[in-house]
């Protein structure tokens, strides 16, 4: 019902005007910063921004509490940052060459984290004097994808190491949690509430829960055999959702009951969901990389509602929600930046 969606999003935009947040909830893939997500009316339009660089390749995007949009430029070896207000871009070089740039995420600091997946890097910019601080981590497998803890460390995944890495930026310290399951491809990471790190296992049908306290690792099967989880997602009642790669369909764990469950998409079996975002009211939001269209699918009623993207063979790789309810996505096919609203 129109009412009921209106209401939902109106509720939204009162509790970020008046601050009302549940602390540290992460706005989509990729990010842990200290606002809340956004929420807004979606209307379908598409706005496409050119890069500087047609050969900027972007992977993944993050969101600071300003609404700036930062991204990866894996084929320019560099970090990113596009201004909406002003429609600004800048760009920051990477001291190592070839570092292939790949996940980012902005800490509640405003401090923008990246990880080097060609040189086995962890990277540090600090936006207000443009510094680039860069971590070596154990060498093998592949740095992918980090997001901040709750407990001051950074954590990422190592897709080809079968591990979790944790680094103190303090002391540049590394240690390594390997994943009970070998070759399981750890992929999309996701902090809950509670502090507890959740990642997704893209070969096979696992998602995996990291306890920093106790160090140990938990994995949990998904309903579907073989579903291929790939990215993650936290919502405001504190369900974990993660992309089914293999499977074509989105599913949750509850990080309290570990209650599963799996909701499958209009364009199963064509749909390829890759990553996926929750805006400020749990709208969750899609990537669809097969398709090559974006999702938004309301859990409270169970609705799909599909745009088609402006561009083709657009490869989108990640997807999140702004402070203000814009959903972003690097088009890494085409070397684009792209709203929708």
């Amino acid at each position: 019902m129109a009412w009921l969606k209106n209401l939902r999003i109106s509720i939204g935009f009162l509790l970020i005007l008046l601050g009302v947040q549940q602390e540290g909830l992460a706005n989509g893939s990729d990010s842990f910063i200290s606002f809340r997500p956004g929420s807004r009316e979606m209307q379908g339009k598409f706005t496409v921004y050119d890069l500087p660089r047609d050969y900027a390749t972007p992977h993944c995007v993050a969101a600071d509490h300003n609404g700036n949009i930062w991204f990866t430029e894996m084929g320019a070896n560099r970090i990113g940052m596009f201004d909406p207000a002003k429609k600004a871009f800048k760009e920051y070089l990477i001291p190592t060459p070839a570092s292939q740039p790949h996940g980012i995420t902005v800490d509640r600091e405003g401090i923008v984290w990246f990880t080097e997946s060609g040189k086995d890097k962890i990277g540090r910019l600090d936006p207000r004097n443009g510094t680039i601080t860069e971590y070596p981590v154990s060498p093998g497998g592949t740095i992918h994808t980090p997001m901040m803890g709750k407990d001051g460390y950074l954590y990422s995944t190592n897709s080809r190491g079968s591990m979790i890495v944790q680094l103190d930026s303090k002391s540049g310290q590394v240690k390594a949690f390997p994943t009970p399951t070998k070759g399981s491809n750890p992929y999309g990471i996701q902090v809950d509430f509670g502090g507890n790190v959740w990642f997704a296992q893209l070969r096979i049908e696992h998602v995996g829960r990291l306890d920093p306290r106790a160090g140990t690792i938990t994995e949990y099967k998904t309903p579907t055999p073989r579903s291929g989880p790939r990215r993650m997602t936290i919502d405001p009642q504190g369900l974990i959702w993660f992309t089914e790669w293999e499977a074509h369909k989105i599913g949750y764990i509850n990080s309290k009951t570990l209650e599963m469950k799996e909701f499958t998409p209009p364009s199963h079996p064509q749909t390829g969901p890759y990553a996926i975002a929750s805006d400020g009211t749990g709208f969750l939001y899609v990537a669809e990389y097969i398709s090559n269209q974006v999702s938004r699918f309301d859990p409270k009623t169970g609705k799909w509602t599909e745009w088609p993207m402006p561009l083709r063979r657009s490869r989108v790789r990640n997807i999140i929600v702004d402070p203000s309810g814009f959903v972003w996505y690097a088009d890494n096919g085409n070397s684009k930046l792209v709203r929708l609203e």
